[in-house]
């Protein structure tokens, strides 16, 4: 009888009370953010450039012409990847051949530096004759400026470096 009694007064103790507040479960964390281009730029200007990398591939593997402009400035400041020119000159190619504007200055430069000159030519021109935007390109490695002429300086006087001597006689 006395087992009997213990087992009804741990049933009473261990039922709720009605109305009686319940415990609150412990908050949940917060989800990640889902990965993207822009978030692989805030983890490179954070210093997590293998993460920014990480994020960055499989959309430069599905053609986002940001996220291949970032795998050649990683390669090219050899940034959680291997420091390797070709590569990036790789990267910058097939984001500059979808329009991408600082790819397309890079690329130039790139190759004005290998000794390519008249290939360098024909894609500095092509960064410098872009229509002007109000604000610069972001990139993870800092904006690149445009003049209030439109065109990107450096890709100017690349240009016109890159230019001199060669038979098509590029000229301003």
């Amino acid at each position: 009888m006395m087992a009997r009694s213990l087992l009804l007064a741990g049933l009473v103790l261990a039922t709720p009370v009605l109305g009686a507040p319940r415990p609150k479960p412990a908050p949940a964390a917060p989800a990640p953010p889902p990965p993207s281009v822009r978030a692989g730029v805030d983890l490179w200007r954070a210093g997590d450039w293998a993460g920014a990398v990480a994020n960055w591939q499989p959309f430069a593997a599905a053609g986002d012409a940001d996220a291949m402009f970032n795998m050649g400035q990683a390669y090219k400041l050899g940034r959680s990847v291997p420091l390797d020119k070709a590569i990036a000159r790789d990267w910058y190619r097939k984001a500059a051949t979808k329009g991408h504007l600082p790819a397309q200055a890079n690329l130039g430069i790139l190759l004005f530096q290998a000794g390519e000159k008249a290939e360098a030519a024909q894609w500095l021109k092509s960064a410098e004759r872009a229509r002007p935007m109000s604000a610069g390109v972001k990139s993870p490695s800092g904006p690149m400026r445009r003049s209030k002429a439109g065109g990107f300086p450096v890709c100017r006087t690349a240009a016109n470096k890159a230019g001199r001597g060669l038979a098509s006689g590029w000229s301003e």
